[in-house]
């Protein structure tokens, strides 16, 4: 691997708790502190009250609520998020597809990809609409509620 190459760094999905080492409902503080390179914080949308920070050479980004809590992660290359066992980037979208249905039957799908409210899982594949083989771009991993609360836009 060549010096200006990203690091690829492996993510293990835990539903509805985090992703690695970072948790749902760590600070700001916290979630920097864990992560090997430093943040770039950037408002999502203008009725944002607390930033993402963007670790950018990860391919990680760290949504928190209002308060500054860590309330979703979203993974996208060069991180290898992992869920039980499974490497979810890059694989052609309907086997990470049938892989959700499997954990989950109550899984839906829409342009984006495939969300799983029961495992706090989303994928981001808008290609797989004309091309079930099109690679998942990404990986949302979210806290019970996220959905609900109203904070995700």
């Amino acid at each position: 691997m060549s010096s200006n190459q990203p690091p690829e760094v492996e993510f293990p999905i835990y539903p509805h708790q985090g992703v690695g080492s970072v948790r749902f409902g760590m600070t700001v503080d916290e979630v920097r502190a864990l992560m090997p390179v430093p943040a770039s914080p950037f408002l999502r949308t203008s009725p944002s009250l607390h930033a993402t920070d963007a670790f950018e050479p990860l391919g990680v980004h760290v949504c928190y609520s209002d308060e500054g809590r860590c309330e979703a992660i979203e993974c996208a290359s060069p991180s290898l998020p992992i869920f039980d066992g499974k490497r979810l980037l890059g694989l052609p979208f309907a086997d990470v597809d049938r892989f959700m249905r499997r954990l989950d039957a109550e899984a839906s799908v829409d342009e984006s990809g495939t969300t799983s409210f029961a495992l706090g899982v989303a994928t981001y594949c808008p290609a797989h609409v004309e091309d079930p083989t099109a690679p998942v771009e990404g990986v949302l991993v979210f806290r019970e509620g996220y959905y609900s609360s109203g904070s995700h836009t």
